[in-house]
């Protein structure tokens, strides 16, 4: 129940870190193809995906919570949310788009040096043309 005697609070302002891969090298990058591959595609890319949030719990030293996935239209988005504080939105395709959520700056910077450590792990010798893309 709303309490009209009590002020009105400001909404904090978000701080987000992103990462468009363009050239489709995470591995959990989908081509565009048949039905049959789409799927067979997204199965591959789900085993990656995962792979690449276990890495960036150890690197967090937190977990992340599996809270589902829509399709919109030609997208695919998968979503998280941090144990303590944060949202993470990743988005399937050919051009795989990473944006994560945070109310500070610290935990922000927490992701993004996490991000890195996850992508150079992943992608071994190809992490540095991705990993300059992180904003």
């Amino acid at each position: 129940m709303i309490n009209k005697n009590q002020p009105v609070q400001a909404v904090q302002k978000q701080i987000f870190v992103s990462l468009k891969d363009e050239k489709g090298i995470l591995p959990f990058s989908m081509k565009k193809g048949s039905m049959a591959e789409t799927m067979n595609g997204l199965d591959n890319s789900e085993k990656n995906l995962e792979f690449f949030i276990r890495l960036l719990e150890k690197a967090m030293h937190e977990v992340l919570w599996y809270i589902g996935a829509d399709m919109l239209g030609d997208s695919y988005y998968e979503r998280f949310m941090f144990n303590k504080s944060g949202f993470l939105e990743i988005l399937l395709g050919e051009k795989t788009e990473i944006k994560a959520y945070f109310p500070t700056s610290e935990k922000a910077e927490k992701f993004k040096k996490a991000l890195q450590h996850a992508l150079t792990k992943l992608l071994k010798e190809k992490a540095s043309a991705i990993i300059k893309d992180i904003k």
